[in-house]
């Protein structure tokens, strides 16, 4: 559908649940696509650590050393698809996640339909005169490449082996094409392509305490940090005499995990496998708090049960007051493992905002253990 610019900043607005909207640009950059963390409650993924999928390090770049082997994964989001006029909005991510003794590594593969990494399409836009007549048409999208690395240390030799940290930084490519060059509804709206670039930091620290409540159980606990642009970096567009600040915030997160294993299971694999191997029954909570400039802090929490590593169930709830967006989430995961490979798929539904009640998400997952 056709519709004026106007409407995508709008939809940028109500979506990335930001007050002070206008104090920032390429804000699509604090979108995480992972359907698992917004079925418990959408920012819970900076202290997730049991999930191997390559959308891991998005809400903590530290995440990516983890789970040891390759993973891909993709996922595809169909912005206010409920509502009329604004309909043909898609958000496309698809990543690569290596991860080999200690060390991850993160980097753009092909998306569901987009190319490589993440797009954000905005669909057909309307170039207008002063009276509102239709003077051309164009499609407005944004584009961001990420590159993560991270190591943990588990490279350090004769520490305690239930006792984990770990560092990661992403390096995030911006190409933000709102308009081609020259065309606006007026002169101080006039908004162009640009290219820019960010950082993201993250860290986390990790405990496991073997046979803790009972017997062959095990217990996770650990905190996470994460910080969007925490360079502070800027974005200029060819036809604005201004600087718009990269998008920012910074999240702390705290997650636990009681897990039981499958008779049968040997302690050796279910003590040393991250991704929950080996498992007949799990629980996880997760609680985080993003704090963005002179905004309210966003709280999430949320919890996972999952049985036999195979299926998994998802609640949780999201408080976003300034951004009013507040409600419960919910969603559903199927694993399914054969010696070193799995396939994921994970669905979510999440609230809508003022423009619609619910908005659904889903991603797949292709891996290999090493």
């Amino acid at each position: 559908m056709k519709r004026r610019i106007l409407v995508l900043f709008l939809t940028i607005y109500c979506f990335t649940c930001l007050i002070a909207m206008s104090e920032y640009g390429v804000i699509f950059i604090a979108l995480n696509p992972s359907a698992r963390t917004y079925g418990m409650g959408i920012d819970v993924g900076s202290a997730d650590f049991w999930h191997n999928d390559a959308f891991i390090s998005y809400d903590n770049p530290a995440l990516s050393s983890l789970h040891q082997g390759i993973y891909y994964t993709i996922n595809k989001v169909h912005w206010l698809d409920d509502v009329p006029g604004v309909d043909d909005m898609y958000f496309y991510n698809g990543y690569v996640n290596l991860a080999w003794k200690g060390f991850g590594l993160s980097f753009p593969m092909y998306n569901s339909s987009k190319g490589f990494g993440s797009y954000f399409d905005y669909g057909k836009q309307e170039r207008t005169d002063e009276n509102g007549f239709i003077l051309s048409q164009f499609n407005a999208n944004e584009q961001a490449l990420r590159y993560n690395l991270s190591v943990n240390s588990s490279i350090i030799k004769n520490l305690p082996e239930n006792f984990l940290f770990g560092a990661g930084i992403t390096y995030i490519d911006i190409r933000s094409n709102l308009a081609p060059d020259g065309i606006g509804l007026s002169e101080p709206y006039r908004i162009t392509t640009a290219k820019a670039n960010c950082l993201n930091l993250g860290l986390f620290a990790k405990f496991n305490f073997r046979d803790a409540i009972m017997p062959k159980s095990r217990f996770e606990t650990g905190i996470g940090y994460n910080a969007i642009n925490f360079s502070n970096k800027t974005i200029k567009y060819k036809n604005e005499l201004q600087k718009d600040k990269i998008y920012s915030d910074e999240s702390v997160g705290f997650s636990a995990r009681f897990s039981i294993p499958q008779n049968g299971a040997s302690s050796e694999l279910f003590y040393t496998s991250p991704d929950g191997s080996g498992d007949l029954v799990s629980l996880q909570i997760a609680i985080n708090q993003r704090n963005v400039l002179n905004t309210t802090p966003i709280q999430s929490w949320g919890t996972e049960i999952g049985l036999f590593n195979i299926l998994f169930c998802r609640l949780g709830y999201y408080d976003d007051p300034d951004g009013r967006i507040t409600g419960h989430t919910k969603g559903y995961g199927l694993k399914y493992t054969l010696n070193k490979y799995n396939v994921q798929i994970n669905y979510a539904k999440f609230p809508g905002g003022e423009l619609q009640d619910s908005q659904d998400d889903w991603d797949f997952t292709l891996g290999y253990k090493f």
